[in-house]
């Protein structure tokens, strides 16, 4: 018993020290573009180590405090230890994470949980008791609720779902990167997230399409605030725009897939202006593209906020989608956002157009009017370094991102003194002109979504580019026609 107690004594320190110098491997490993050893963050889990044994050391002088600590610790380290092995089919099928490794990390958290709740129990064994079992329960109940939240934060049933739907919320997904080529031979940069655990399975389809750069590249310094931002980050990008996306869809059984439209991210191609009929080309030849992937099972959704949800929209109404989301999208470019009462609005174009175009040309954006949010600006300049390139054709990057700096000014658009109204010409091409009546949602395109019964779902908010009215033009038009 002497001899038990002596060990039990030092197991704690040695299991403090392997674990940090666990946690310093894996985290070195995804420095060097390795894999992970397991899900959980390291510094997240040095911090929390850390923290415990300060803890412990701190009530070593008194017994209940001390009992309780232990406890606490030995339940989460022992719901850790259940979480790895729960998720080890995901360990060995994702190429983000090493396939064994975890098995350490359950050794190490199992063996700590049982001298915690040994050191616990020679204090006042009823006591402990009692409050070792009302701790268990209430970690449990705490777990199992989360869990069942997880599962049910969107309580309606997709309209396209999956039969059976499996909700692994740390799963990372499988991620290729392609250049698709257009009729006109424009290549556009495109990447697909797949569940690793239903690869080879035909899915439904969310097909996301953006101005603003369907991922990021990681700035070296990014990789001292978090290593995990996103669980397919080995190659240390980031898709911002379509992060929550992602975590969502994914996870839930889809496929999820993002483009970056002609002229803007990894994309080649120029924009003479917004929305022209062979970008929103661009759309029907990209949902061609994905039901013939082994991966779609037919049935595609798409949508966004703002521009991303006006291009989804576009997309639905040529067929090939059954469903779409705008969410805080205008509809008509000159009423709801350029001109807003016959007035250009002249402080938005001109914030707009800095930003667009510092994206476009993939440098950082000049703001020294201050006009764009200050978190932005951090997040750009030392989280973010530019667009993400297609993988395997890196080297094309800057020949898309040369040809951007054809595309059209806005700002300069929107003081064009001959621009006096929606059926005003404002660009010129291949011997026709165009009116800024032309571009956004226009009858043809609700002409599309009844013809191709796609159903429409509508967010919008007073605080977002006059989407409240864009919203209520959207919800007239179709509820006129019976749809709801």
């Amino acid at each position: 018993t002497s001899m038990a107690s002596a060990l039990l004594s030092h197991a704690l320190p040695s299991y403090f020290v392997i674990s940090l110098g666990y946690n310093l491997c894996s985290w070195l490993s995804v420095w060097h573009g390795g894999p992970a050893f397991t899900a959980t963050e390291p510094l997240p889990a040095t911090i929390f180590l850390l923290l415990l044994a300060l803890a412990l050391w701190a009530s070593r002088s008194q017994a209940v405090v001390h009992a309780v600590v232990c406890v606490l610790a030995a339940s989460l380290l022992g719901t850790g230890a259940l979480a790895h092995i729960l998720k080890r089919s995901v360990y060995h099928e994702a190429e983000g994470y090493h396939s064994t490794h975890w098995m350490v990390a359950v050794g190490l958290n199992g063996f700590a949980a049982v001298v915690l709740a040994h050191r616990a129990l020679r204090h006042d064994r009823r006591r402990t008791t009692v409050l070792t079992s009302g701790l268990i329960v209430g970690v449990a109940l705490y777990c199992g609720l989360n869990q069942q939240q997880l599962v049910t934060t969107c309580p309606d049933a997709p309209f396209f779902a999956p039969p059976a739907v499996t909700m692994l919320p740390s799963l990372p997904p499988h991620r290729t990167s392609h250049y698709v080529e257009m009729s006109d031979g424009v290549s556009l940069a495109v990447d697909v997230y797949l569940p690793p655990n239903r690869i080879g399975e035909p899915l439904p389809t969310f097909l996301h399409l953006t101005r603003y750069h369907r991922a990021e590249k990681r700035s070296w310094l990014s990789k001292f605030i978090s290593l995990f931002d996103h669980p397919h980050n080995p190659d240390g990008y980031f898709p911002l725009r379509s992060l929550h996306y992602i975590s969502r869809f994914v996870p839930a059984g889809y496929a999820f897939v993002s483009v970056d439209v002609r002229g803007t991210g990894a994309s080649f191609g120029t924009r003479p202006l917004d929305l022209m009929d062979r970008e929103v080309l661009d759309y029907k030849e990209l949902t061609d593209w994905v039901m013939k992937q082994e991966w779609c099972n037919g049935r595609i959704g798409t949508g966004g906020i703002s521009y991303d949800g006006i291009a989804g929209t576009l997309m639905a109404a040529q067929g090939n989608v059954q469903a779409v989301a705008l969410l805080f999208s205008p509809v008509d470019i000159y009423e709801d956002i350029a001109f807003v009462g016959g007035v250009p609005t002249i402080g938005f174009l001109d914030m707009y157009s800095k930003f667009t175009s510092a994206s476009e040309r993939n440098v950082g954006v000049d703001d020294s009017d201050n006009e764009l949010p200050a978190a932005f600006k951090l997040v750009s300049r030392y989280a973010l370094a530019g667009v993400a390139p297609v993988v395997g054709a890196e080297s094309e990057l800057e020949a898309a991102v040369q040809q951007h700096w054809s595309n059209f000014d806005l700002a300069a658009m929107a003081r064009d003194p001959t621009l006096v109204g929606k059926d005003s010409t404002v660009v010129r091409q291949n011997q026709r002109e165009y009116s800024i009546a032309e571009f956004g949602i226009n009858n043809l395109t609700f002409d599309g979504l009844e013809k191709h019964k796609v159903a429409v779902y509508t967010i919008a908010g007073y605080y977002d580019s006059a989407s409240v009215s864009a919203g209520s033009k959207i919800h007239n038009r179709l509820a006129a026609t019976g749809r709801r």
